[in-house]
């Protein structure tokens, strides 16, 4: 399958694509967060000497909203 890109892109470059996308959405359209996740998601969370793996839209939507309110963003 031939690439449409000029240049191979990097892992570097999806995932700051992707993050920049993500927290633009989160930002000014919070109720399209859902659409990066579905029920087969899973996401490992590091935060210091904690970690903490959940997986399904619901337990991603627990966590987005109990980190915003600790951090204080508007949802």
């Amino acid at each position: 399958m031939a690439s449409s890109y000029p240049a191979q892109v990097t892992a570097v470059q999806v995932g700051s694509y992707f993050v920049g996308q993500y927290y633009q959405i989160l930002q000014q359209r919070p109720d399209f967060a859902h659409q990066f996740y579905s029920d087969s998601s899973a996401m490992i969370r590091v935060d210091g000497d904690n970690t903490e793996t959940v997986s399904g839209m619901m337990a991603f939507l627990v966590i987005l909203l109990h980190d915003a309110h600790e951090f204080g963003f508007q949802l």
